[in-house]
C-alpha cells in the first residue's frame, strides 16, 4: 500500500501604493490513498465432464469446470501429464485414451497453475469378473464367449479375470474337441450381473462326451 501526497494552494496578491502584498490565502494537504495489492484471482475446480466413464470406453474428452485457469494450466490424470485445451478461464479439456480407461477405480483429474493445484476424480466404473474353465486336458484350450447388450464382446480360452462394464452378461461355453476326444459343457449358457466396484465369479465345466450334435471350436 502507498500514499501520494497532494498540495493545493490558493495564492492571492493585493496592490497597494505601488507595492504588491502577495499572501497566501489558504493552503491544504490532500492524502490519497492507493490499494497497490492485486486482487489475487480464484483458482477451483467445480466438476468434471464426464464424471463417470464405463471401463474399457474408448477416448473419451474430458472438460473440467471451474476458475482461474490458464493457457498455461498443466492437466494431470491419474498423474500422468496430459495435453490440455484451453477452453477460456472456467474451463479445459483433454482427451482420454482406452488406456486411461483399461482398469476399473477413482482416478485424480489435477490442475496446476504453477505451484497451486485444485483436483477433482474421474470414476472408472466396472466390477471384476472371474470366469474359471474347468474339465480339460492342460493341452486342450476351452472357447468361452461373454457378451453383453450393451456391446460387450470377449472370447476366452483359459480361466481369466476381467475387468467389465456394470450391466448382465451372457456367458457361452461352445464345445471343443481335439484328437478325437469331445468336451461340453452343461448347462452351454449362464448369465451373470456384474455391478459397479463388486466382484463376481462364474465357472464353465466342461466334460468329455462320446458323441453330440453340436458344432465344435476344433483347435
Amino acid at each position: 500500500m502507498s500514499l501520494s501526497h497532494k498540495n493545493r494552494w490558493l495564492i492571492g496578491g493585493v496592490l497597494t501604493a505601488g507595492a504588491l502584498f502577495v499572501f497566501i490565502l489558504a493552503g491544504c494537504t490532500e492524502w490519497a490513498r492507493h490499494d497497490d495489492s492485486q486482487r489475487a484471482v480464484q483458482f477451483y475446480l467445480t466438476s468434471l465432464s464426464p464424471s463417470s466413464v464405463p471401463v474399457g470406453a474408448s477416448s473419451q474428452t474430458l472438460t473440467i469446470n471451474g476458475g482461474g485457469f490458464l493457457g498455461s494450466s498443466v492437466v494431470t490424470f491419474n498423474g500422468a501429464a496430459h495435453q490440455a485445451a484451453f477452453i477460456n478461464s472456467s474451463q479445459l479439456s483433454i482427451l482420454l485414451s482406452n488406456a486411461d480407461l483399461e482398469n476399473v477405480g477413482d482416478f485424480a483429474v489435477t490442475v496446476e497453475n504453477g505451484d497451486t493445484a485444485v483436483a477433482g476424480y474421474v470414476r472408472v466404473e466396472g466390477g471384476t469378473l472371474q470366469l474359471r474353465i474347468s474339465g480339460l486336458p492342460a493341452e486342450q484350450p476351452g472357447s468361452v464367449s461373454i457378451t453383453s447388450a450393451s456391446g460387450f464382446t470377449s472370447v476366452i480360452s483359459s480361466t481369466r479375470t476381467l475387468q467389465v462394464p456394470p450391466g448382465t452378461y451372457l456367458v457361452s461355453a461352445n464345445g471343443v474337441g481335439m484328437g478325437g476326444l469331445n468336451y461340453y459343457s452343461d448347462p452351454a449358457e449362464q448369465s451373470v450381473s456384474i455391478v459397479d466396484g463388486s466382484p463376481d465369479s462364474l465357472e464353465v465345466s466342461y466334460t468329455m462326451v462320446t458323441a453330440r450334435m453340436q458344432p465344435l471350436a476344433v483347435c
